[in-house]
């Protein structure tokens, strides 16, 4: 009898500890869960990080993927042979654009200096689309390139992009240029408004990411004392119609030197980059802007 009781003993203990067991197994569970909890996550990676090693953030390693697709462009127009006393130096970027008039008369010599200044920049890539004052890309464009991209003894070895109504692709973005304007005096590339110059603006391809003229298109950026209520505006309608059509993201372009600056209108970002003032003065600072992932964004405003 005693043998038996002992027996029915042993096993009720034997039952209760594997339950105790189980109970402490499902607790220790439970705490791993605990620290599993979202409060707790943070400290759980810490504890299993490597020491001395600084795991990436989320958003830094969106900041850095994004800095790695975007692209930084530098645009500056009508600086007149005065590119050597701007006031504000070219900031560095990937694509430096000009939109025209780099010189006053387009002579041999003001070419020349004009294109060693401008090879001389950091630049990986140089975009040029002659201006109203660049007479000799009319002219002459065979001497003019080869002052631009090799000056007057030759042994310039620049790589500049020339633009007259045609594109190029830099860096994975289409660049059309063209240097025509409105009938302006009697400077270099003028068509009269009207069927003549439209159908220099009907050569504009869609799907193109930077349009780069020298003259503006109508109403933006295109008054050369803009605060004057009498103003008259002086960009081409026709061009506005193509830039509509078009729809390129950037459209940039000088001529009108009291229009410097930028507006955002629909799909396209309007930069008038003229650094001469209305006195000829490089006052203004060349304009920077920064492609990312295809969309443009402004990074520094007007002033570089």
């Amino acid at each position: 009898m005693t043998k038996a009781r002992s027996s029915s003993r042993s096993a009720g203990d034997y039952e209760e500890s594997k339950v105790c067991k189980l109970w402490q197994s499902v607790c220790r569970a439970a705490k791993f869960l605990f620290w599993l909890s979202a409060g707790n996550l943070l400290l759980l990676r810490s504890k299993l990080r490597p020491h001395g090693v600084r795991c990436a953030t989320r958003t830094e390693t969106q900041n850095q993927e994004s800095k790695s697709k975007s692209m930084k462009i530098v645009f500056i127009s009508d600086t007149h042979d005065q590119h050597g006393e701007m006031i504000t130096q070219v900031p560095d970027g990937d694509i430096l654009i000009h939109a025209g008039d780099a010189t006053m008369l387009g002579r041999m010599n003001e070419i020349s200096a004009f294109g060693l200044w401008f090879r001389s920049l950091p630049h990986k890539h140089k975009v040029f689309v002659a201006g109203n004052h660049d007479w000799m890309f009319q002219k002459n464009r065979t001497m003019a390139l080869q002052l631009l991209n090799n000056g007057i003894v030759g042994d310039g070895q620049g790589k500049i992009i020339y633009l007259e109504d045609n594109m190029a692709e830099v860096a994975g973005l289409k660049i059309y240029g063209s240097p025509w304007q409105p009938t302006f005096f009697d400077w270099a590339f003028n068509l009269d408004r009207g069927d003549a110059i439209k159908r220099k603006w009907d050569l504009i391809p869609e799907g193109i990411d930077i349009l780069v003229t020298h003259g503006p298109p109508m109403g933006i950026h295109d008054q050369s004392f803009p605060h004057m209520p009498e103003d008259k505006h002086l960009g081409d309608q026709d061009l506005m119609d193509a830039v509509e059509r078009a729809k390129p993201k950037i459209h940039v372009f000088g001529h009108i030197h009291g229009g410097y600056g930028k507006t955002q209108y629909v799909n396209t970002l309007f930069i008038n980059a003229a650094i001469c003032n209305e006195a000829y003065k490089p006052v203004n600072a060349p304009i920077v802007i920064e492609i990312a992932d295809a969309e443009v964004a402004e990074v520094k405003g007007e002033e570089a």
